[in-house]
């Protein structure tokens, strides 16, 4: 069994792989990495990384256009910070405007979230 320093180690490793995976469109392999060292990280209690690593989940997902995942795993790394309940889905859909139409949903997006 790793050590919990060893863990750290490989969780950082597979992190960066899975940036330079997203970073080159390698897609599939880029959530591989991302969701192995989102498993270290949360074995190894690193809250905050395994928090980053959900949100970079959900970029992958953005960018494959699986609006839905992507939502989903943006939830999952903001839950500590109090969004509503229905989070989830208002993200999707500010998402799909986003893809439409930047500007004014993302206006709503902060209205109806935050506002």
């Amino acid at each position: 069994a790793m050590r919990c320093q060893e863990e750290r180690e490989v969780c950082n490793a597979l992190m960066g792989l899975g940036n330079v995976c997203f970073s080159v469109g390698e897609h599939e392999i880029a959530i591989e990495m991302y969701e192995e060292s989102l498993h270290l990280a949360l074995k190894s209690g690193q809250k905050k990384r395994a928090d980053s690593l959900k949100y970079n989940i959900g970029n992958v997902y953005w960018a494959l256009g699986n609006f839905d995942e992507a939502a989903n795993q943006y939830g999952k790394s903001y839950h500590d910070f109090g969004l509503k309940k229905d989070a989830c889905s208002l993200l999707s859909g500010y998402l799909k405007m986003w893809a439409a139409d930047g500007c004014q949903a993302h206006t709503y997006f902060n209205v109806q979230l935050f506002g």
